[in-house]
């Protein structure tokens, strides 16, 4: 069994996203797997595009300034943090 060492246990969803890169010219789709007020963990095509810190579009919670934590196969973990 492992111990969760998160402050902020996540919740486990299904919410669509947008990866939103540069200027906001290049998005990406993305699918919220799990979340808290604290991060998430997305699902992605192609996650090594994504660059240390991009925003993300969450429906009903706006434009979010992200930090990738960690990424592998298809899947990354965010941290919801201001640049």
């Amino acid at each position: 069994m492992s111990i969760e060492r998160r402050k902020h246990p996540r919740t486990p969803a299904k919410i669509e996203a947008t990866v939103v890169l540069g200027d906001g010219v290049e998005r990406l789709s993305a699918a919220i797997t799990d979340i808290s007020g604290a991060g998430a963990r997305v699902s992605l095509p192609d996650p090594g595009r994504i660059t240390e810190a991009f925003y993300m579009l969450v429906p009903e919670h706006g434009l979010q300034p992200c930090r990738m934590v960690w990424r592998r196969r298809g899947v990354m973990g965010v941290s919801f943090k201001p640049f």
